[in-house]
């Protein structure tokens, strides 16, 4: 435990320090992973605790991991209250298990990395789970031979997809297996292009709201696709022309056309195919003062061999502009499956513009694009 102050006019407690138990065999042990005790304006953090069992080469997490690099393990386990982060310096992280990696209601916060890859041959969820990779443009990949439930899990992968990759933001799985949704959350761009079975339950969402191309600085403009590398650039395709001094910038455009804001260009461009849309949605411009333009929405691609069931949602819908900066366009929602069934939302809205006094206002955001392609309508309901 770390130490504890006292009185009411007191420094900080004591971080809890970190423990590491390596065994060679018989059961897990138990381990009580206290934090330091009370604390007024700085309490303590947590200890650290993990046991690895050396002969069948498995992992627990009791109370967290502070992952300084990869991984490889038969089983990894996560305890149920375990919060787990990265070293400043990781920019990579990779979990990989010959067996299961069981997420038992644990939590894992890194800010700087740019890919974290997960594979295992099963993959459990149980109580709630919360993955975030902050980072603008951080990338996730999952390999599995088994399909998945996630159950009360949240994945969160950064802000808008950066500058860098068409890739940016992207959480994908290229294995064919079937997802489960119930009760969780994905805020990302995602692409399964071969999975078997997707079902999104009605307290389930898959948003990529906000996740294409960024909104201009003050006064810039916004970030577009490049249409031959899909990496986002400013002032490209349907971005969002930037006041340049005034006030009210124009939004960013996609499958629609962005709207003029009264203090700038129009952009009247749109891009990508109304069958198969696969870019990034454009950011708004950027208005005067502090304000900037809004995100453009993000892509999602799932291509599923039998049944996609949509009850929740399904989203990836363009950011409005701080104050005077344009909206950001709608982005990509292409879905393909032998069956589609369920009663749920699908939508890639551009976002609305702000508005000001007499008349004036930033421009709003053009709509994206969505393609639905399936051989069987079982009684799909757009909500």
């Amino acid at each position: 435990n770390g130490g504890a102050g006292c009185c009411a006019y007191r420094s900080g407690d004591g971080g809890g320090g970190i423990i590491a138990v390596s065994y060679g065999s018989g059961t897990v042990p138990t381990l009580s992973a206290m934090a330091g005790v009370g604390g007024s304006s700085q309490s303590g953090v947590k200890s650290i605790a993990a046991a690895t069992d050396t002969t069948n080469n498995d992992l627990t997490v009791f109370s967290g991991y502070k992952f300084l690099g990869d991984v490889s393990y038969r089983n990894i386990t996560f305890n149920n209250g375990s919060a787990s982060t990265c070293d400043t310096a990781l920019t990579s992280l990779s979990w990989t298990a010959s067996g299961t990696i069981a997420l038992n209601g644990m939590s894992i916060s890194c800010s700087l990395l740019n890919t974290f890859s997960l594979t295992a041959v099963t993959l459990t969820t149980s109580n709630t789970n919360t993955l975030t990779f902050a980072k603008d443009g951080a990338q996730m990949t999952m390999a599995l031979t088994n399909s998945v439930t996630l159950n009360t899990t949240t994945i969160t992968l950064g802000g808008h997809a950066g500058s860098t990759s068409a890739s940016g933001g992207l959480l994908t799985m290229n294995s064919a297996v079937g997802i489960t949704m119930v009760g969780s959350t994905i805020n990302a761009n995602v692409s399964l292009p071969n999975v078997t079975n997707v079902s999104v339950d009605a307290s389930s969402v898959i948003s990529a709201n906000g996740r294409g191309c960024q909104g201009g600085a003050v006064n810039t403009n916004g970030y577009g696709p490049n249409t031959s590398t899909g990496i986002c650039a400013i002032t490209t395709s349907g971005y969002g022309p930037g006041t340049g001094g005034g006030e009210f910038a124009s939004g960013g455009g996609y499958g629609g056309r962005g709207g003029q804001g009264t203090s700038a260009a129009a952009n009247t461009v749109t891009y990508g195919s109304s069958t198969a849309p696969v870019f990034y949605g454009s950011g708004g411009g950027g208005g005067s003062s502090s304000y900037t333009g809004g995100n453009g929405g993000g892509k999602i691609y799932i291509n599923a061999s039998g049944t996609i069931t949509i009850a929740g949602v399904i989203r990836a819908n363009g950011n409005s502009g701080v104050g005077y900066g344009g909206g950001g366009s709608g982005g990509s929602v292409y879905l393909l499956m032998n069956t589609l069934a369920g009663a749920g939302s699908i939508s890639a809205n551009g976002a609305n513009g702000a508005a000001g006094c007499c008349g004036y206002r930033a421009g709003d955001g053009g709509g994206g694009r969505v393609s639905v392609s399936y051989i069987t309508n079982s009684d799909f309901t757009l909500g």
